[in-house]
């Protein structure tokens, strides 16, 4: 099988009115090598900046929410029982051929490598918001199953107004400040410093994220990871689980005095086991050093997609000498032979995230917050948008309230 990598840029297409979504209609064609290897054969111009709110996605049940943040809640937005509650009782440690996180790697661990380094840039994304994008930008666009990341900053009079999704789970991890969030399932609800929001969209979902400022407080800041729904989850119902910063399990890999936290968004560090479940697998953690030259190893499944991006100070990666600095993405090596990355901070304030999930060996189809396998999905999921069906029964009705406040 050749290598396929197709994108297709459409003004104006078939008789189905684009206008009502303020997007470019990008089809992004995707086929990859059983290798592994992806290669680009055509490149079309980059997609305009797009309010499509794809920084902190929040949405939930037709149903009172969940009135404790530290409580998975594993149920859809419409109340029944979700795809993730099969996951609910999985135990994660099947996924790994280790469990624990060392000071120092073993006589057996094979630490990953740096193959890629990006640089985020600073754009413009939503209604004046500030992102730093790596994954989903020309340089980095193939990471299956990782769409996009964004490094997110929104200040006074910016936000995410009413967007719909479909196709793909949305990760949002607040570093610092507020957000409010609304969908069209009637669910409400705040994600404060530290909290994180785990959103299928599945079948479709239409929302709001906009920032909360107030005195005193910081800008809202933190970080979106889309992620790609493999082909048997793309038509779920939308689910949603969130947890604040009490709920995350912190893992401490040489003790809680050796300079080193690990906040375990899902997966598992150092022993330490998330409650979040993510349907195709995806692990998610913050590392948090407040000492230079501290060293860790975190196992990882062996053959996944894993990436690192830099937050704060200098990362040494490996047994590599080169220190990586802030707002870099860093795409690790998945040698079959790999069972984790060994890290190492290079000041006394480096931050990072680590994410590694199962690659999709599936086409791609990707029109803005519409992720599916074919472009016949792809006109079908406009049809639906448009026709207010399948997930989108108040696409012409529902409007946010917290959108109205910008």
């Amino acid at each position: 099988m050749l290598v396929e990598d197709v994108f297709i840029l459409v003004q104006k297409a078939w008789t189905i009115d684009l206008a009502i979504l303020d997007f470019p209609f990008l089809f992004h064609v995707t086929t990859r090598h059983r290798s592994g290897a992806f290669q680009h054969h055509l490149k079309a111009r980059p997609p305009r900046a797009r309010p499509r709110g794809n920084r902190v996605r929040f949405f939930a049940p037709n149903r009172k929410p969940n009135t404790n943040p530290s409580v998975i809640d594993y149920k859809s937005v419409h109340g029944r029982p979700s795809a993730l509650s099969t996951l609910k009782n999985y135990n994660l440690r099947n996924m790994a051929t280790t469990t624990t996180t060392t000071t120092s790697p073993s006589a057996s661990s094979v630490t990953r490598r740096v193959t890629k380094k990006v640089l985020a840039v600073e754009q413009l994304e939503g209604e004046g918001a500030l992102v730093r994008r790596s994954i989903g930008t020309d340089q980095l666009r193939n990471l299956t199953p990782f769409l996009m990341l964004d490094h997110f900053h929104v200040k006074p009079g910016a936000g995410f107004p009413d967007h719909p999704h479909r196709g793909q789970s949305t990760v949002t991890y607040m570093l610092e400040g507020t957000s409010d969030h609304e969908d069209s399932a009637g669910h409400r609800g705040t994600i404060e410093t530290g909290g994180v929001q785990w959103m299928v969209a599945g079948r479709g979902i239409i929302h709001a994220e906009m920032p909360v400022h107030a005195p005193g407080q910081p800008d809202p800041r933190g970080l979106q990871l889309w992620v790609n729904l493999p082909k048997q989850y793309k038509m779920v119902e939308p689910m949603y689980q969130e947890l604040d910063a009490a709920g995350i399990p912190t893992a401490y890999p040489a003790g809680e005095d050796a300079g080193l936290r690990v906040k375990v968004i899902s997966g598992i560090s150092a022993g330490v086991e998330s409650p979040v479940r993510s349907l195709g697998g995806c692990w998610y953690f913050h590392f948090i050093w407040n000492k230079e030259g501290v060293s860790t190893f975190q196992d990882l499944p062996k053959g996944w997609t894993a990436f690192i991006y830099v937050l704060k100070g200098t990362l040494l990666v490996g047994n590599d000498s080169i220190a990586h600095e802030a707002f870099h993405t860093l795409v690790l090596s998945a040698d079959d032979v790999e069972s984790g990355v060994l890290l190492k901070s290079g000041t006394n304030d480096t931050e990072l995230m680590l994410a590694a999930a199962e690659s999709i060996d599936e086409p791609i189809v990707q029109y803005g917050p519409f992720v599916m396998n074919t472009r016949e999905e792809i006109m079908d999921t406009l049809r639906d948008y448009q026709l207010g069906r399948n997930g989108f029964e108040k696409a012409h009705s529902w409007k946010s309230e917290i959108a109205q406040r910008a």
